[in-house]
């Protein structure tokens, strides 16, 4: 577990730091004013299990979060794809394959659920990435360290 305050900071940390900006998938990251939330879009990981044919996703929006109930970060994430409006031109659009653990290869002890996110008025529709259980499988030593320890854990699992 990690207090808001904390989390705040450590995210505040996290994204000053070159880590994610050297990281060779990640296309853009924006931290929110408030230091509430964390946005990445990443190149979409390569996945032996998606036929070509079926390959033309844009990118993977990821959201750090944090879940006042659990009081732990949480991923968020959406699958984006390019597809041909009514006019012809050529956009990006959310999709949620419903096998989202076998699309995106994750390991069995991810659980991940479709659900609507709120915030700043807006309700939009992810996939989470369940916080239950986050400090056994992130551990509690150098807390100081922690949100840098659940992102390398959890983030690096969708992709490696």
């Amino acid at each position: 577990m990690i207090s808001h305050e904390e989390y705040k900071q450590q995210l505040k940390n996290l994204y000053e730091s070159t880590g994610f900006q050297e990281w060779g998938k990640c296309k853009h990251i924006h931290l929110s004013p408030s230091y509430d939330w964390l946005s990445i879009n990443a190149d979409f990981p390569s996945n032996p299990n998606i036929s070509p044919e079926q390959q033309d996703f844009a990118h993977l929006e990821l959201k750090i979060v944090y879940s006042v109930v659990y009081k732990e970060p949480q991923l968020l994430l959406r699958v984006w794809k390019y597809a041909v409006d009514e006019t012809g031109i050529t956009v990006k659009v959310p999709v949620f394959p419903p096998d989202i653990k076998d699309f995106l290869n994750l390991p069995a002890w991810i659980q991940i659920n479709l659900d609507i996110h709120s915030h700043d008025g807006l309700a939009e529709t992810w996939y989470f990435i369940h916080p239950c259980d986050t400090s056994e499988i992130v551990g509690m030593c150098h807390h100081e360290k922690y949100l840098e320890r659940w992102t390398s854990t959890f983030v690096s699992s969708l992709l490696p």
